[in-house]
């Protein structure tokens, strides 16, 4: 049988113990505005990427180094969705739907270019130029959903463009 000073000690050590839990378990949770700040921060080096090492050229599109070039921006994205997707999401906060459909969207109709580039015939150019104004209305769309949210540098998306402005 217990003694009512192990009975004490027992209590205490049980009530410091959820103490500490909850402070610990408050001190980690992180607020809607940290939650944007690591999604805008996840986007700043996708951007940076996009206008250093992934920038075409701004004169033609549709060499074999673009077509790389388009591969590797559509896994930058997927990195950056796996990215976002492992953020820890704040109560009350709902993760940003629309922006991620948005770049999935991004994301297919990519790949569906590439198939398609790689398979033109000489003279495509007409429909080279249409599909590369489909890709900047793409990510356009990603800009609004991204500023609908909150985002901030996430609405930056110039450099995703093909032909930048």
């Amino acid at each position: 049988m217990p003694t009512p000073l192990r009975a004490l000690i027992s209590r205490l050590a049980l009530g410091l113990f959820t103490l500490v839990t909850l402070t610990t378990a408050t001190a980690c949770a992180q607020t809607r505005d940290d939650y944007i700040d690591d999604i805008d921060q996840a986007c700043a080096s996708v951007n940076a990427r996009f206008g250093d090492e992934l920038k075409f050229n701004g004169k033609n599109f549709g060499t074999a180094k673009d077509l790389k070039r388009l591969a590797q921006r559509r896994s930058t994205l997927k990195n950056l969705l796996h990215q976002v997707d492992a953020f820890e999401i704040p109560e009350k906060t709902s993760p940003p739907k629309k922006w991620i459909k948005k770049i999935d969207e991004l994301i297919k109709y990519m790949k569906k270019l590439k198939g398609e580039w790689e398979n033109l015939p000489p003279g495509s150019d007409l429909y080279l130029a249409m599909s590369t104004g489909e890709v900047d209305d793409y990510v356009n769309d990603v800009s609004k959903a991204a500023k609908g949210y909150g985002l901030k540098t996430c609405a930056h998306t110039n450099s995703w463009k093909i032909f930048p402005k």
